[in-house]
């Protein structure tokens, strides 16, 4: 059975503010940027319903999962409260099909449980594990198919929050495969369709910086290998797949100083990201 989905971009702008929805589908996603005032302007009466959203930062792999009555009262709390995010996801009832506080708050539960459980980001944020109301038969059913709804909107932008492990392991054996090895670093990982990149558990990063990275960029190299690499004989080993904003990011990261991506990663035959797929 095909499906079509339909993306509006706000301004034009591929990695800009964007409204995601599917033909005959009660849930539509709004993915914000948190920069994108306009947006938030621009679609203002849209977001003053009840909602379910979830606060992003790809990078860091850090995540908050929330319900709300009016997303944008709720997101101006955040603005001021919450620093880690850097994009929001709010899902809402397409056209006139407002969701009720049951089911906004049955959506909570679900996405929270459902993210814990595949451990793809850290749910720190949430000090607190979301409660399943009390609801009829004929709602949870309804809520059910909403959250189907969520799950297949957030992987088509390219989050992977939801995807099953075992997904995951056979798309990484399905790619083409690229390696970074420099100044000690052993790492391997593919490109997405979106440009970020995807580099594997078990990669080896490069012990230390180098010296020319900026502090404030060492110290978030220290925090991303506390928070999600393993110290096994001396080595940095990834524990995790990880997915980073650019292949760019992603080499920085792994080699521990600033590195461009689209020439660092290499495939088995020698050939750069760059060779690959932008001069054909």
């Amino acid at each position: 059975m095909a499906t079509t989905i339909y993306t509006y971009l706000h301004n034009d702008d591929l990695n800009g503010s964007r409204i995601v929805s599917m033909d005959d589908c009660m849930c539509k996603l709004y993915n914000i940027k948190r920069n994108d005032s306009a947006f938030m302007h621009d679609f203002n009466g849209d977001l003053q319903k009840p909602a379910l959203y979830i606060l992003l930062n790809r990078e860091t792999r850090k995540a908050y999962i929330g319900e709300t009555d009016d997303f944008v009262k709720r997101i101006a709390q955040h603005m001021i409260k919450k620093d880690f995010w850097d994009e929001v996801l709010v899902f809402l009832g397409s056209n006139e099909d407002t969701l009720s506080k049951t089911e906004v708050q049955y959506l909570e539960y679900l996405t929270y449980n459902k993210a814990l459980e595949l451990q793809h980001f850290d749910l720190s944020e949430n000090t607190q594990s979301p409660k399943q109301p009390h609801m009829n038969v004929m709602l949870k059913g309804k809520t059910d198919k909403f959250f189907r709804y969520v799950e297949t909107l957030t992987q088509f932008i390219g989050c992977d929050i939801f995807c099953p492990k075992q997904m995951k392991a056979e798309a990484a054996n399905e790619k083409h495969l690229f390696y970074c090895k420099r100044a000690g670093s052993d790492a391997v990982g593919y490109l997405c369709e979106s440009e970020e990149f995807v580099v594997l558990a078990g990669s080896e990063l490069r012990v230390g910086e180098c010296d020319s990275l900026k502090p404030n960029s060492q110290e978030k190299r220290k925090s991303f290998v506390k928070t999600y690499c393993s110290i096994l004989k001396g080595k940095i080993i990834l524990k995790s797949d990880y997915t980073f904003p650019s292949p760019s990011a992603a080499a920085a990261m792994v080699v521990g100083g600033s590195s461009n991506g689209w020439t660092r990663w290499k495939d088995s035959d020698g050939k750069t990201l760059d060779e690959v797929y932008r001069k054909k």
